[in-house]
């Protein structure tokens, strides 16, 4: 459609089974780069109507318009719509906006942000083992005393803050890049043990430590996309079991992805954000339709 060229993007329309992307992502990755289709499963989780919990039975399906990349880009979803294929309702969306100082970020057409999931979602875990808060530190032995001597005072318990949340899943697990970044570390660091750092516009960094592996794919310097498995679980370093460590950082001081207190920029509607959503919407949304 003429409404989809772009000089410096190749957008492609897709139909795809509501049911498949929830639940079959085999079926969905004939059609999409493996890293779009984990992107795409988060996104349709979050933008799926409460009011309609069985639309995946009615044949609804998800309109995508995807730019494939090449060489010079990345593959990207830039919009995704559950519609009815028949009357061409649109029962909710989300749009991608490309912004030039910090990472991009899926919005609704209402400007809702949906980003904070995919920051907080680097792998598939079992639980959130251990949030930001205080860590009792393990307090020095009292030495025997000689002659019957009264022993010192017991030490106070040392508590230190716990930067970092800490998701327990099995050894192996995969874990991906929360955002698309630069590989700025990727080696043995002291308690992080095996630990790989990304950068992301913004002065923003993920840490992800503690993993048994890397992926073999991946180098000091690479960029990758979100979704790109990055290494794997483990109990590398100073760790009481298999789980992943993960940090956001900006300008090297932590942030709490949790915390409501943090509204970062990462996913919040910015004034000069607003006017890119539009011009998405009406570029590669579904026509409103005329009764």
């Amino acid at each position: 459609q003429d409404y989809l060229k772009d000089e410096s993007k190749r957008f492609t329309e897709i139909q795809l089974p509501l049911s498949d992307v929830l639940y079959d992502p085999k079926k969905v990755g004939d059609q999409l780069p493996v890293e779009l289709v984990w992107e795409l499963n988060s996104l349709i989780k979050q933008i799926y109507p409460e009011e309609n919990n069985a639309l995946e039975n009615t044949g609804s399906v998800v309109r995508l318009i995807v730019d494939f990349g090449d060489k010079e880009r990345w593959a990207q979803i830039w919009a995704a719509e559950i519609i009815d294929p028949i009357s061409g309702e649109v029962f909710s969306s989300a749009f991608w906006v490309e912004r030039p100082d910090i990472p991009g970020g899926f919005f609704t057409a209402d400007g809702e942000s949906i980003e904070r999931t995919f920051w907080t979602n680097p792998l598939s875990y079992r639980r959130i083992s251990r949030g930001v808060g205080s860590v009792r530190a393990a307090s020095k032995k009292v030495a025997p005393t000689k002659n019957g001597a009264k022993p010192a005072a017991a030490p106070k318990p040392n508590y230190r803050t716990h930067m970092g949340i800490d998701y327990s899943a099995p050894t192996g697990t995969p874990v991906f890049s929360v955002a698309t970044g630069k590989v700025v570390h990727r080696g043995y660091s002291g308690a992080f043990g095996n630990l790989i750092i990304l950068e992301h516009p913004g002065n923003y960094r993920t840490y992800y430590a503690h993993l048994s592996a890397y992926n073999t794919e991946l180098e000091l310097g690479n960029e990758v996309r979100r979704g790109f498995e990055i290494g794997y679980v483990g109990s590398t370093g100073r760790s009481t079991g298999p789980h992943l460590h993960f940090e956001l950082r900006k300008d090297g001081i932590y942030l709490d992805p949790y915390s409501t207190k943090n509204e970062l920029d990462l996913w919040n509607m910015r004034d000069s954000d607003s006017g890119l959503l539009t011009r998405e919407i009406l570029l590669l949304g579904t026509p409103i339709l005329k009764e």
